[in-house]
């Protein structure tokens, strides 16, 4: 029966937290998700994944970024992504020295947890990536929709917004073993 671990690790100061959801198979690959801007790792889809992995003989690590669920921190949106790429990075390393951990398999990220897949996975290669409507520019982010959902949120204002900039369009060429899905 597979089984859950919490997993906690240190990215730049901050201890951030995780769970690690483990198949009854032994050692085995794990992929690690990125959770989207105002997400944590309570997400609906990654539990699902997590489940779906399980089932196929691999792990599934779903961990809050700095600032988000159960990890403290603050988020500055003229860091954010370098910030994310650095948690995504160390829990990485984290997986890489856990005795029922394998071996890498993967990265997943949604939404703007996507895009910190493919900006990690630029420096930090990884055998596959998957990403569900990540934004590859902060333009689309700026949009009116994404404003609104931040605005009730509380978690971040429009001016947080305007001061969070990428564009990743010169680093996409970088990536191999990509999946791209957009609804």
């Amino acid at each position: 029966m597979p089984t859950q671990q919490t997993i906690r690790f240190i990215s730049d100061g901050h201890r951030l937290v995780g769970d690690l959801h483990l198949p009854d198979t032994g050692r085995a690959p794990v992929v690690i998700g990125c959770h989207g801007l105002l997400a944590n790792r309570q997400s609906p889809k990654q539990i699902a994944l997590a489940a779906a992995l399980n089932r196929i003989g691999q792990a599934y690590l779903l961990f809050d970024h700095r600032g988000c669920g159960d990890s403290p921190g603050a988020w500055d949106s003229r860091t954010l992504l370098a910030d994310r790429c650095r948690d995504l990075y160390h829990a990485i390393q984290a997986m890489q020295s856990h005795s029922a951990i394998s071996a890498l398999a993967g990265l997943f990220g949604s939404s703007f947890g996507g895009t910190v897949v493919m900006a990690t996975a630029v420096t930090h290669k990884a055998p596959r990536i998957v990403t569900f409507a990540a934004p590859i520019n902060s333009r689309s982010v700026h949009q009116k929709a994404a404003a609104d959902q931040i605005q009730s949120h509380n978690a971040l204002t429009t001016n947080d917004l305007a001061a969070l900039a990428f564009d990743l369009r010169p680093q996409l060429p970088l990536l191999d073993n990509i999946l791209v899905l957009h609804a």
